[in-house]
């Protein structure tokens, strides 16, 4: 964990760059671990731990008369900090003089005249949009000459399928097939949301074999639009820790075609193809809440398979491209940051 934005409280400065240590009084991985009942939590494969960026807003925390970090400053000195949770922390930003950062989501379909790349940002998956970018594709790009083609997910919560299939159907050139089992534990719920009670059972070796119920099984076939721009060069798809839903639909195509490729960052949460949640309502505070009762099980052999959250292009970022996304005043999705300061994009065009 490291400080990504210088930050003040009282007369007392902390720069950018010191990296968390402990927190009250505990390693702060160790922390962390004991949050999986409390918080939503990423799970980082290769480290094998849980992270999270926000773990001193655990509820067990609320009451905390203080909030007490350890820093390790860049020579490895360490220096303690004391925070107290009911007055506010300011961030110092760097730069000054310039317009604020636009965060309204903004959906745009640009032209790199350079690399002839395709660059279509979708910030949502609105219903409202379900044939925007597909026709907007179609109607403007059809005879431009494309090497590349770039879909920019990165912070994208989801919403409708549709609009990232309608997309790839304007863009490929190419039938995309791929078989699709999904699973889930047979109970009441089940048996009433799909009216069977007798689904077919399978074991799964590497969830402790596991018995998991076959809700859903077919061959999916996405088959070019009849007026498809007939794109048979590389799709990437950029994506960070912040996809979800129907982002994360979108993204599990990597899987399925050597020329859709996933680009970013792993989310350390369970992506990949799925039903619509199963809502549920706490009988006495009234709570609703939601649960995704599925997994995409097909041809996984290990337990992080099953996550379905790899990224065939890893592009870990550094603490100075999380400081050059927050700190720059514009649009972080303009040519501009795009060619100078985003890694991810930038790995794109170093690949074929």
């Amino acid at each position: 964990y490291y400080t990504v934005s210088a930050f003040r409280q009282k007369n007392r400065e902390f720069p950018a760059g010191l990296k968390v240590i402990a927190f009250n009084g505990t390693d702060v991985h160790g922390f962390v671990q004991r949050l999986y009942r409390e918080k939503r939590l990423r799970w980082d494969m290769a480290r094998r731990r849980f992270y999270d960026e926000h773990f001193y807003l655990a509820f067990s925390q609320a009451s905390a008369q203080a909030l007490a970090f350890v820093f390790e400053k860049p020579d490895g000195k360490k220096t303690m900090a004391s925070f107290d949770p009911k007055k506010p922390v300011f961030a110092q930003n760097a730069q000054k003089n310039a317009k604020p950062t636009d965060t309204k989501p903004q959906r745009k379909i640009l032209y790199f005249e350079a690399d002839k790349i395709l660059y279509i940002r979708v910030p949502e998956m609105a219903t409202a949009d379900s044939v925007y970018y597909a026709e907007q594709v179609k109607s403007l790009y059809r005879n431009k000459p494309i090497n590349k083609v770039v879909i920019d997910i990165r912070g994208n919560w989801g919403g409708s399928d549709m609009v990232g299939l309608n997309l790839l159907k304007a863009l490929i050139g190419e039938t995309v097939s791929a078989e699709v089992v999904l699973a889930g534990k047979q109970n009441s719920y089940a048996t009433k949301r799909l009216q069977n009670a007798s689904l077919a059972q399978i074991a799964i070796p590497c969830l402790n074999n596991e018995t998991f119920a076959v809700w859903h099984e077919w061959q999916d076939i996405t088959q070019p639009d009849k007026n498809s721009i007939g794109h048979n060069g590389n799709i990437y798809i950029l994506q960070d820790s912040d996809i979800y839903s129907a982002a994360g639909t979108l993204a599990a195509f990597a899987r399925y075609s050597d020329k859709i490729v996933s680009v970013g960052q792993p989310t350390g949460r369970l992506l990949g193809r799925g039903v619509d949640p199963m809502v549920f309502m706490l009988p006495h505070s009234g709570l609703i809440f939601r649960l995704e009762p599925v997994l995409d099980i097909n041809g996984i052999k290990t337990a992080p398979e099953a996550f379905r959250d790899d990224v065939e292009v890893p592009v870990p970022l550094s603490v100075k491209g999380f400081r050059n996304r927050i700190e720059y005043r514009g649009d972080v999705y303009s040519e501009d940051f795009l060619y100078r300061l985003d890694p991810v994009f930038q790995q794109v065009l170093l690949l074929p």
